[in-house]
């Protein structure tokens, strides 16, 4: 396959790359993807600068004027600020002219403060926090190794973004402490003026194999009946004041336009995963041998999109 018909089959391109690994300061028993349990070794897997430059290189010779990546983790902010400073120096100097770069990072939003925020303001960053609801709620599940809450101090790191402007949005994980609690969920909402919102169902990742079904911390029918409650709170009588990212690919595809999420779509989106030492992969859920593409570290992107089935 040449490079032009290669470029057209997989166009538009998306990029997560998983920063720092598993890495992470937090030790939320959900997570499905770190295994850490917030502790640190003393040295951060950040991505190498050399790996990080073939790819943008690559990847801008690639995206036919739309790039899009990112950056997850893990704790993305762990790779820290001067990282970030060179991904951004390297999309600059490889984008060809008028390319359109967006970034985005999903953080515990702890390590959040005016440097952070004011850079993430200037590069046009969009931040997603991850927190579960109100302290009673977020604490339960969103803690330190130590077994302390998060929720102070993510709060805290939500001041540092809005006091910056930086645009933001919220994610919150589904589990048995809050799947029964949409009306304080959005409660908290309201008060925090959080108006984009975005729920996932909580797995159990000890029970997670590629091989196998998923196993989550929910049932079907409770996160049915959540959703149910959420709608009817998030409708206000035709007059929703909050962006929920499930209702609104619903919204989408009723009115004939293409689902931004996956689960709403008829097909996967083309996504690369990559993982820190750059091994790629198709989907955040497949990261195992059976799927891997190949390495953009030694691979050129056109190989490994040529593994793509």
């Amino acid at each position: 396959m040449d490079m032009c018909s290669t470029i057209h089959r997989f166009a538009p391109l998306s990029i997560m790359w998983k920063t720092v690994s598993e890495d992470c300061n937090l030790a939320c028993d959900y997570c499905y993807y770190s295994r850490t349990g917030g502790k640190i070794g003393k040295t951060v897997r950040r991505i190498d600068a050399t790996i990080l430059e073939k790819f943008i290189a690559e990847y801008m010779r690639f995206s036919e004027g739309v790039a899009s990546f990112a950056w997850q983790g893990g704790e993305p902010l762990l790779a820290g600020l001067d990282f970030f400073k060179t991904v951004v120096s390297f999309q600059a100097k490889y984008a060809a002219a008028n390319t359109a770069i967006a970034n985005s990072v999903q953080t515990n939003a702890t390590l959040l403060n005016d440097d952070w925020a004011r850079f993430f303001k200037t590069y046009s960053f969009l931040v997603g926090v991850s927190i579960d609801g109100p302290r009673q709620l977020n604490d339960k599940r969103r803690v330190t190794r130590s077994g302390v809450g998060s929720y102070d101090r993510v709060m805290n790191g939500v001041e540092y973004l809005r006091r910056y402007a930086v645009d933001f949005n919220v994610l919150t994980v589904l589990h048995e402490n809050n799947i029964g609690k949409a009306n304080e969920l959005f409660e908290f909402y309201e008060r925090e003026n959080f108006r984009f919102i975005q729920f996932i169902p909580g797995m159990d990742f000890r029970a997670q194999e590629t091989s196998k079904p998923p196993r989550y911390l929910i049932t079907a029918r409770e996160y049915g009946d959540f959703l149910c409650d959420a709608f009817d709170i998030w409708y206000n009588d035709g007059n929703p004041k909050t962006s929920i990212r499930f209702f609104d690919n619903m919204l989408s595809v009723y009115l004939n336009h293409d689902a931004e999420l996956c689960v709403h779509q008829r097909t996967c989106p083309t996504t690369l995963i990559l993982e820190q030492n750059g091994d790629a992969y198709p989907c955040d859920f497949y990261i195992g041998n059976d799927y891997k593409l190949g390495n953009v570290a030694k691979d050129s992107l056109e190989d490994v999109l040529g593994n793509y089935v």
